[in-house]
């Protein structure tokens, strides 16, 4: 197994702990965006294709995700382009996980919960006791 597949098998592994697998496509795209709001559109196609990878052990998606072939030629960016931005992502966020253990998407969930729970804080409340 390749640096790149161990880190989608992990990533994967991940949204599937949020979207169970006897979801069908359309709640695992809901479940995923409420609990990684953060997901773009792109994001989840590469979210769906990891957590498909986990289940299955099949790669395409992923690289149909990375070759951009979900990009339509003539549109507004290059689908040559796309791909290889995909690719330097996805090596960049890898290398992130690798050295932190923590997926990107996984340290933006929690950073949404954070600002989520201090926004029902009110001004002038007391804060929570973290005895």
């Amino acid at each position: 197994m390749t640096p790149m597949h161990r880190y989608e098998q992990d990533l994967g592994s991940l949204y599937l702990t949020r979207a169970p697998a006897f979801l069908d496509e359309d709640e695992v795209a809901l479940a995923l965006a409420a609990s990684f709001p953060d997901l773009s559109p792109g994001r989840m196609i590469h979210a769906l294709a990891c957590r498909h990878y986990v289940m299955s052990g099949d790669a395409r998606r992923i690289g149909f995700y990375l070759a951009a072939a979900d990009v339509e030629p003539g549109g507004d960016f290059d689908p040559g382009l796309v791909a290889f931005a995909r690719r330097e992502v996805e090596r960049m966020r890898m290398l992130r996980w690798e050295m932190t253990g923590q997926h990107t998407d996984e340290l933006d969930a929690l950073a949404a919960e954070a600002r989520a729970a201090r926004s029902r804080t009110a001004p002038g409340d007391a804060a929570p006791d973290r005895g």
